[in-house]
């Protein structure tokens, strides 16, 4: 029997504690913004994540492939995992990707979130049985 061969992955070895560059990438995914984007009332909204000092820089890149100004139009402070999470609560808005239809739903959501309310509270009222499917039963 031969030695299992050790697979590089950016992500995660396979063998050994992680490297300085994995425990960088985990640590990023596990603390940022969760960020509602749009252009105006009753556009799309985009909702992604970005790291926790880049969420200026993200909408500077945003703003560079968008016709029309974009505005960030609630945030929170949360990680890649919420970001998903509210991505199923809202998958039957989806258009395109990270873009959403702005329903009164999800501007009700987001206007929580600018009054102050904490993500976790605000996606526990939301949340349905369907929303706590593990991601690859809901279709994600």
């Amino acid at each position: 029997m031969s030695e299992p061969r050790e697979v590089s992955s950016p992500y995660r070895s396979l063998k050994g504690p992680p490297t300085a560059k994995e425990s960088a990438f985990w640590a990023k995914l596990s603390a940022g913004w969760i960020y509602f984007i749009r252009s105006g009332h009753g556009t799309p909204v985009k909702i992604g994540f970005t790291g926790p000092d880049t969420l200026e820089c993200r909408l500077a890149q945003l703003q560079t492939g968008h016709p029309y100004k974009l505005y960030v139009t609630a945030k929170a402070r949360g990680s890649i995992h919420d970001e998903r999470t509210v991505h199923r609560i809202f998958a039957t808005d989806r258009l395109q990707g990270e873009w959403f239809k702005s329903t009164p739903r999800l501007v009700a959501f987001m206007n929580r979130l600018e009054a102050g309310e904490s993500l976790p509270k605000v996606v526990a009222d939301e949340m349905t049985d369907r929303d706590r499917r593990p991601n690859w039963a809901a279709g994600y």
